[in-house]
């Protein structure tokens, strides 16, 4: 009977996690296609596209290497850009370990592979109030996972179409996910600081160095402040 209870709140816990995470990626779904609809246009096949995010699975990076193809540069460029705008999933990691001690690394390791920034916030606002659980965390990465490969596949579709992605405000899409998950993190003096200065430091990075450059010391400057302040 205990073993039984045991089960009955872990699939409540993981449904709860799905549920909880699922506003923020369903919002995210048109992100899912415009990197697709992106990579047909520039010239990958359907097979191509899908296997990318299906291995990659890491939207920012995603788009960085779409942009390097566009432009005709292969190769370890697009690895090295890949690596250097994933790295964040590190931190993200080490943040979210401590409220996962004693959780079997099976459960983790296969949740990890869906750790986005989505998931992170989600399960970061989680845990710093109720602790962690990696019911909740295998929930909230399995919706994540699966509406963001459903969303890439759908665009891969009908990226074979040519149309303006910016002319049908889809661009937009991705701006507004973040924004959402900024927004669940302001609750303290010390999120305000970050999110200003992160913003200062990416506005001048994007200006003189580009996008990756932008994301990597945005990263950096993030990981800086919340070790200087404890948080």
């Amino acid at each position: 009977m205990e073993a039984t209870t045991i089960i009955e709140k872990k699939e409540r816990t993981f449904w709860l996690g799905v549920r909880d995470t699922f506003p923020i990626v369903a919002s995210g779904f048109f992100d899912g296609i415009v990197y697709a609809v992106i990579a047909r246009q520039i010239g990958l096949s359907w097979g191509e596209t899908v296997a990318l995010s299906l291995l990659v699975n890491g939207a920012s990076s995603q788009f960085a290497a779409l942009g390097l193809m566009k432009l005709g540069i292969l190769g370890w460029p697009v690895i090295l850009s890949t690596l250097l705008i994933n790295a964040r999933h590190i931190i993200y990691g080490l943040s979210l370990g401590p409220y996962l001690k004693g959780e079997g690394k099976g459960k983790l390791l296969l949740g990890s592979v869906s750790l986005s920034d989505e998931t992170y916030g989600v399960n970061i606002h989680r845990f710093k109030r109720y602790g962690g659980d990696s019911s909740y965390f295998l929930g909230s990465a399995t919706i994540d996972y699966t509406l963001w490969q459903l969303s890439v596949m759908t665009g891969a579709t009908i990226g074979q179409f040519t149309f303006d992605t910016h002319a049908v405000g889809l661009d937009f899409a991705f701006l507004a996910t973040f924004i959402g998950l900024l927004m669940l993190q302001l609750g303290t003096r010390t999120a305000w600081g970050c999110m200003l200065l992160v913003g200062i430091v990416s506005t001048l990075a994007q200006i003189y160095g580009g996008p990756i450059l932008a994301a990597f010391l945005g990263s950096i400057t993030a990981m800086v402040w919340g070790g200087w302040k404890g948080e």
